[in-house]
């Protein structure tokens, strides 16, 4: 949301919102008394955007995002203590400032789902929601948001999807060898997911934990819990996407442990480039992978995969990973995560 400013009529004798609370539209000139736009000036009106003008003035939506933008431009030491209330009220400051000037019982008051700031106005309209306290278990954060939230995933070693944080706020830097640091904040929702399995080693069910964070950066112990059932196509799908999960974060370890190994490689582009071969040397047996899994065949024999991997000459693949006192192989890292 961009900057917004309150505007107040001038008046003869003073300026409506800042020393005039009452009027008429004869004291007007049939104009609004207030206007609330993006324009920093106005003709005939002054701007008189503050603190307690936003908090008396503007629409519930936008009075969080409106005070971060003025308090971004002060500091806390130099602002008046009614001032520092209405930004404390709406968590833009961490607990020690906000326990100067509110209680805790007025920050139990405050504090709600995080969630109900990001909603997209369809979102608000159609949903009518007045309770930002209410557990928000009929919010679909994948389209009723203004924004796109980012999520961080965490697969268990079968490739299943066991947890996923989603955040409002991502920021990316890259350092010289091209190794990318992601850097998560403000926690919106949780997704927690626990598995069955059957002895034929496909999922039968899937059950889902959805959990809200609130402004304070505490998780509410109040959930939603769904469970899916797999049919025996749906479980098959499933096992595919489950090794497509083992083999991208496969890829991505693979690639890092090449690099920390290889004095003569510096960036993860030339440590990319160096192993192209190697990758199409193992794509049939990826591919047959993603399909069939690490089964054995009617031979006894392992799967592809796994045989090429074995067999390949690519010797970078023999390079020790690091801490484990030389006696572990990148080749042997890499087939005990694709023999499950």
């Amino acid at each position: 949301m961009e900057q917004k400013y309150i505007h107040g009529y001038n008046l003869g004798d003073g300026v409506i919102g800042l020393t005039v609370d009452s009027w008429s539209s004869d004291d007007t000139n049939n104009n609004n008394g207030i206007i609330i736009n993006t324009e920093n000036t106005l003709s005939g009106y002054t701007n008189i955007s503050s603190y307690q003008t936003w908090e008396r003035e503007g629409e519930d939506r936008d009075k969080k995002p409106q005070i971060s933008y003025l308090y971004s431009g002060d500091t806390w030491s130099g602002m008046t203590t009614e001032d520092k209330k209405i930004v404390a009220k709406y968590f833009l400051v961490d607990k020690s400032k906000r326990d100067e000037v509110l209680t805790q019982e007025e920050q139990d008051e405050y504090n709600y789902y995080i969630i109900y700031d990001l909603l997209s106005d369809d979102a608000i309209e159609h949903k009518n929601i007045t309770n930002k306290k209410l557990t928000p278990k009929s919010i679909d954060y994948k389209i009723d948001l203004d924004v796109r939230l980012n999520p961080k995933y965490t697969f268990n070693s079968r490739g299943h999807l066991t947890e996923c944080i989603y955040y409002k706020d991502l920021s990316v830097s890259v350092n010289e060898a091209g190794i990318s640091t992601y850097t998560y904040s403000t926690p919106v929702l949780r997704y927690q997911a626990s598995y069955v399995i059957g002895s034929d080693n496909y999922t039968k069910s899937r059950t889902v934990t959805r959990s809200w964070y609130l402004l304070d950066g505490t998780l509410c112990s109040n959930s939603k819990i769904t469970t899916k059932i797999y049919e025996a196509a749906q479980a098959r799908e499933e096992g595919v996407t489950r090794r497509n999960n083992i083999i991208n974060q496969l890829l991505i370890n693979t690639v890092g442990l090449i690099l920390m190994t290889s004095n003569d490689l510096t960036t993860v582009s030339q440590a990319e480039t160096d192993g192209v071969n190697f990758l199409k040397e193992i794509s049939e047996g990826i591919s047959e992978y993603y399909q069939y899994g690490s089964k054995l065949d009617s031979q006894g024999n392992p799967c592809k995969l796994i045989q090429q991997i074995s067999a390949s000459t690519y010797t970078r693949l023999n390079n020790y990973v690091p801490g484990t006192s030389n006696t572990v192989t990148i080749r042997m890292y890499i087939l005990s995560k694709l023999n499950v």
